[in-house]
């Protein structure tokens, strides 16, 4: 397995070389020395390829992929605008590109849309769209395009989305392969979460990434209980202020339902919320809990020990917290009756 790392500071000359003249359409020998040295990977950082400042060079880049085995492209910070996303996609269909990462550009909704068009001729399975200008006006047609291709993973991590149709976009997900989906970091509101998880109930996701959305305790239960009636068996939350009375509200809420890891890091719960969500937590299957950043002292932690010893919990990663070696001794004595490994 090689990789080819190139960006605004490399020292690798005669790559930097050989990839300039394939941006100005010369691309055989580029093409040659990937193939020459079963190169399958390539990372460009901070190069710059927006359509006004390289006019075509993002579709020589797409040419250039074609017949070699390259499987997964980074085109990260690299200025890409609409019309070059546009311009790169439609050459696309011949290569063997399955993991796609366009983080930190400059590509909004319509962007994705042409993007999306063209992935149905490609074998791309993950798309990584974070830290863009998507918003939602348009991307009901972004989605029900993804029906029509392999992608099983899609990330839009930071972008500008909110709740305007998100009951809608979710609900486009069913008939999609699309399985783990990412909208961290975005701008859904406690009614925005709930309307997207009731609109995930009949898609094939099994992994969901809310975190660090607007989303306060008041939606702990609501989205707990919508959670449990969908296929999503995997859920973050990181920085969620759940507080105590969430945390009791969430556990609450997953009640009889079946996950394999719950992502709580950094949601506020300290030794109440700790002890309440043990508590709340007996009738529900959880394979993985993860509660890092949370105060959770001795207290805390012994009472959570104690909660999971009727439970399922096969991991607790309890990391960053304000646990003492003398609390972290006690909490193993309380877990010897549990399943955590």
């Amino acid at each position: 397995y090689s990789n080819i790392l190139v960006n605004h500071r490399t020292e690798n000359q005669p790559i930097e070389e050989l990839l300039n003249e394939a941006l100005s359409g010369g691309y055989n020998a580029f093409r040659k020395h990937l193939n020459t040295n079963n190169i399958s990977s390539l990372h460009l950082y901070s190069k710059d390829l927006s359509s006004q400042a390289s006019g075509e060079s993002l579709l020589h880049l797409s040419r250039a992929l074609q017949d070699t085995n390259i499987a997964e492209l980074w085109l990260s910070a690299c200025k890409i605008d609409d019309l070059g996303l546009k311009i790169f996609a439609s050459g696309l269909g011949n290569t063997k590109i399955k993991k796609l990462r366009l983080a930190s550009n400059h590509i909004s909704t319509q962007g994705a849309i042409d993007l999306s068009e063209n992935l149905k001729d490609t074998e791309i399975n993950s798309l990584d769209l974070s830290y863009n200008e998507i918003d939602n006006a348009g991307l009901i047609d972004f989605v029900a395009n993804l029906k029509r291709t392999k992608l099983k993973k899609l990330n839009l991590t930071k972008n500008k989305m909110n709740d305007y149709e998100i009951y809608e976009f979710a609900k486009c997900f069913s008939g999609s392969k699309v399985s783990s989906l990412s909208l961290g970091d975005n701008n859904l509101s406690d009614n925005g979460a709930i309307q997207l998880i009731m609109g995930l109930k009949n898609s094939p996701i099994n992994k969901l990434d809310l975190s660090r959305n607007n989303i306060s305790s008041n939606a702990c239960y609501d989205l707990a209980n919508h959670l449990k009636h969908t296929n999503i068996n995997t859920i973050h939350l990181w920085e969620v202020p759940f507080g105590p009375q969430g945390a009791s509200d969430f556990a609450a809420g997953l009640n009889g339902g079946r996950f394999n890891h719950i992502n709580l890091g950094l949601t506020q719960f300290g030794d109440d919320g700790a002890r309440a969500f043990a508590e709340k937590l007996m009738g529900t299957q959880v394979d993985k809990i993860a509660l890092q950043h949370n105060k959770i002292g001795d207290l805390g932690a012994k009472s959570l020990a104690s909660g999971l010893n009727e439970s399922m919990v096969t991991y607790l990663d309890l990391g960053m917290n304000q646990i003492t070696e003398n609390g972290f001794s006690n909490m193993i004595t309380a877990l010897k009756e549990s399943r955590v490994e």
